[in-house]
């Protein structure tokens, strides 16, 4: 598996667990890591859609 692999497989850990977690001492540090993995792992040209993506989630929550 290519790095492109690699980071599909752990983004779609983050977005499953954010999709039904709704503990706040759950979420808030899955929260946290998504947007770190987005930010130093991802490439340049797929970060500010990932970092949208950890947004929308963090809305979400907000708004459940």
């Amino acid at each position: 598996m290519g790095t492109a692999g690699a980071h599909n497989g752990t983004w779609g850990a983050f977005t499953d667990v954010l999709s039904v977690e709704t503990v706040e001492t759950v979420a808030e540090p899955c929260l946290e890591l998504a947007l770190t993995a987005a930010q130093r792992w991802a490439p340049e040209s797929e970060r500010a859609g990932l970092e949208a993506q950890v947004a929308a989630a963090a809305r979400r929550m907000v708004d459940a």
